[in-house]
This record gives C-alpha cells, structure tokens and sequence, in this order.
C-alpha cells in the first residue's frame, strides 16, 4: 500500500476542540508529528520502523527533535482515558485511534 503524503485536519475541532484544551502545545506538536508518521507508515494509522517492528522513544526524540522525556509524557497523556487517541500495545507499537475516520 503506498505511503499518505496528507492526513486530513478539521479546522474547527483543531482550533477550539477538546484536543487544544486537553493537550499543553509541547503534546500537541507531538501529537500533529504522529498523525504524519502514521501517515508515512508502512502500516497506515500505526507508528512502527516496519510491520511488527517499534520505534524506541530514543527514536521518535531523533525523527521529531522532541525530548525523549516530552515523547514518553505525551505517548502517557495521548493514551490516557481521558484523552484517548492513541493505544499502545505490548510490542511497542503505536496506534491511531480512529484512523479510519
């Protein structure tokens, strides 16, 4: 399956949605970077190096230029109930939730 070069973004939810209350701007800059590495992934709405295979957190702090500190604390806030939009499974792998849509 070819790569996405665009993720689609609504205006409206971005600018006075839940994600701009719920997120610092640190979490949402993570947040905005995931969307594109989903996007460009093998494996489109999961962030992962190939199938099956993660990124570490030192990693992701190379490929987004973010602290590995802010990486791990917005991987926490986005997979939190209250927040909820990403999953995280056993291997590592990120999720998308919602991808689909």
């Amino acid at each position: 399956m070819p790569r996405m070069r665009w993720v689609r973004l609504w205006t409206q939810e971005t600018l006075y949605g839940t994600t701009n209350r719920e997120l610092t701007l640190e979490e949402r800059a993570i947040w905005f970077e995931m969307l594109a590495l989903a996007g460009d992934s093998p494996i489109p709405g999961v962030i992962c190096v190939s199938p099956g295979v993660s990124f570490t957190d030192a990693q992701l702090s190379g490929i987004l230029g973010a602290p590995e500190d802010l990486i791990r604390q917005a991987k926490t806030t986005l997979s939190s109930p209250a927040v909820d939009k990403i999953s995280l499974n056993e291997n590592g792998l990120i999720h998308i939730k919602n991808w689909a849509k």
